[in-house]
C-alpha cells in the first residue's frame, strides 16, 4: 500500500503557521538555535502523532522545501508560498481537487467516446444513404437512356 503524506504536509505546515505567528507575539525569540529546535520539536510530534520514522521526517521537509513552500530544511521557516497554500487548504484539498478533476475529465473522456460512436453510426448511415441514393438515380439514368435508345 502506498502511503500518502498529504495530512503530514498539512501538519508540518499548521506547525510552522503557528510557529510564524508566536514569534511576532514574543513568545520565543528567533534564533538558529531555536530553529533547529524547531524541527525536532515538529519530529517528535510527527513521530509521536503519525509513527513516522527519520527518513521520513526528513522527506517531508524537502518535499516542502522542493514546493517552496519552506525556506530552508536546516532551519526551518515558513515561507509566504506555504502560509498562503496551507491557508487555501494545502495538500490535502490540492489532492480533493486534483480528484475531483480526474472524475471530471473521466465523465468527458465517457461523454466523447459516447459521441464519436453516434458519429461513426450517423456517418455509416449516411454512406448507406449516400450509396443507395447513387444506387437509384444511376437506375434512373440508365433506363432513360435505355428507353430513349429503344424508340
Amino acid at each position: 500500500m502506498e502511503n500518502n503524506y498529504d495530512t503530514e504536509l498539512d501538519f508540518v505546515l499548521e506547525e510552522l503557521i503557528v510557529d510564524y505567528q508566536n514569534q511576532f507575539k514574543g513568545i520565543k525569540f528567533y534564533s538558529d538555535e531555536y530553529r533547529k529546535k524547531m524541527s525536532d520539536e515538529i519530529g517528535e510530534k510527527l513521530k509521536i502523532r503519525f509513527g513516522l520514522k527519520d527518513w521520513e521526517i526528513d522527506l517531508l521537509y524537502h518535499n516542502l522545501f522542493m514546493d517552496k513552500y519552506i525556506k530552508s530544511v536546516d532551519s526551518l521557516s515558513i515561507s509566504l508560498d506555504g502560509i498562503v497554500f496551507r491557508n487555501n487548504g494545502g495538500y490535502t484539498e490540492r489532492r480533493v481537487q486534483r480528484n475531483t478533476e480526474n472524475l471530471r475529465i473521466q465523465k468527458l473522456e465517457k461523454s466523447t467516446q459516447k459521441n464519436a460512436l453516434g458519429l461513426v453510426i450517423f456517418t455509416a448511415l449516411l454512406a448507406i444513404g449516400t450509396l443507395i441514393s447513387a444506387w437509384y438515380f444511376g437506375i434512373e439514368i440508365w433506363r432513360y437512356y435505355h428507353s430513349s435508345s429503344v424508340h
